[in-house]
């Protein structure tokens, strides 16, 4: 990288990470008082603020690309490809009332955001069996009780490869439950805020969200577990191949 871009980069992370603190100090005496008060659907809502300020702070533009395929009152569980940590605000973007996340539980670590995360979402320890299982359990209550989830199926970054094999959480709830899986392609966001050893943000660009057709999974079974898994991830691969990510 030449050193010209490593400075712009640098200057970006300093722009991007003051508004991030910023829009985030804003928002969570609010977000403290509803999570407190068990509101986590208005608590969502003001972080879909904070991701579209954010990222409009950032000099970033989001594209939606077939909004149609989402019937808002559809519960989904939402599957993205996952490059960058700016996947999550490109996410709240999405045209649905209510969603919640799975995330690595390192995200708990994080001052303020960490608080609200491990309240407002599911944080998972993939190494721990146990854990893991409790929050594939707490997964089934949210989408349950009419909420969508977004789950990344990678399992999350993987440096240096193209798009990860998927794990079967996601789709095994989708086919335990009867819910869709809405298979979601994100483009771009890698080159803004890449994975990288040093940190960088490259603002003034466009993230693309595009959505695929959803897959209903009313007739499936468990047998149908590795069928699924493999047709998603040949369906956001070849997106991903036509959109040259």
């Amino acid at each position: 990288m030449p050193i010209w871009k490593k400075i712009y980069g640098k200057m970006g992370v300093i722009w991007f990470g003051f508004g991030f603190i910023f829009f985030m100090l804003m928002i969570f005496p609010f977000q403290y008082f509803l999570l407190k008060k068990e509101k986590k659907n208005v608590t969502h809502t003001l972080n879909k603020i904070w991701g579209r300020f954010i990222l409009i702070w950032g000099g970033i533009r989001v594209k939606i690309h077939n909004s149609h395929y989402i019937q808002p009152k559809q519960v989904y569980v939402i599957t993205p490809n996952h490059k960058s940590y700016l996947d999550i605000p490109a996410c709240h973007l999405l045209p649905l009332k209510q969603f919640r996340f799975i995330g690595k539980a390192e995200l708990n670590h994080i001052p303020i955001f960490g608080w609200m995360f491990q309240r407002l979402h599911i944080p998972v320890q993939r190494n721990q069996a146990s854990a893991a299982a409790r929050s594939f359990i707490m997964s089934q209550r949210v989408l349950q009780s009419g909420v969508s989830m977004v789950i990344f199926p990678e399992g999350g970054i993987k440096r240096g490869q193209f798009l990860a094999p998927f794990k079967e959480g996601p789709f095994l709830l989708a086919i335990r439950l009867k819910i869709p899986i809405l298979p979601l392609v994100i483009i771009n966001t890698n080159k803004i805020m890449p994975d990288t050893d040093n940190l960088y943000f490259f603002p003034l660009q466009t993230i693309h969200l595009h959505i695929l057709e959803p897959i209903p999974t009313d007739n499936m079974t468990e047998n149908d577990l590795t069928t699924l898994k493999e047709k998603v991830w040949n369906l956001i691969h070849d997106n991903m191949i036509k959109q040259r990510a």
